[in-house]
């Protein structure tokens, strides 16, 4: 089921989703807009930091 999957992917938790009743339209349309979504590459690096260091860094330096 679509929110299984949800819960897998940690976006939502399944006790939030406990009576919810979707159409099969609703469904389809739910699961087009996930899959659409790619999901994030685990061997991309991530960079906590909203700007790169250079820029960050020399803003800073004593001129």
């Amino acid at each position: 089921m679509f929110v299984d999957q949800l819960d897998r992917e940690g976006l939502i938790m399944l006790d939030q989703f406990e009576g919810l009743q979707l159409t099969p339209s609703e469904s389809s349309h739910l699961m087009d807009i996930f899959n659409k979504v790619p999901l994030p590459d685990a061997d991309a690096p991530r960079s906590d930091q909203p700007m790169d260091r250079k820029i960050s860094d020399s803003s800073f330096q004593k001129t």
